[in-house]
């Protein structure tokens, strides 16, 4: 999961199935292994529900953060995720 978020978030990469297969490839993940996940068995229902919820709390584009009622949205925005992070974990 990491690796495919910096490939497409930090490097800039285009996604396709061919690049998602190659980066999991790259991490002892097979073709396989990939289709199995994203169509059967919890990580679909999980990938159902993350799309209905984002798309009820507002989700417009991604990288995109829910904490406590605040959105982060892009990644020039995670210091400030790290911040709100760091003051919420003070405060409890």
């Amino acid at each position: 999961m990491k690796a495919m978020y910096t490939a497409v978030y930090e490097k800039g990469i285009k996604t396709n199935i061919e690049v998602l297969v190659k980066t999991a490839a790259e991490h002892d993940v097979t073709r396989q292994n990939i289709s199995d996940a994203l169509n059967e068995g919890p990580a679909s229902s999980l990938h159902e529900n993350t799309i209905k919820t984002a798309l009820t709390e507002g989700v417009f584009g991604v990288p995109t953060f829910i904490c406590d009622d605040e959105t982060f949205w892009g990644n020039d925005r995670l210091p400030l995720l790290t911040e709100h992070l760091q003051a919420v974990g003070n405060a409890r």
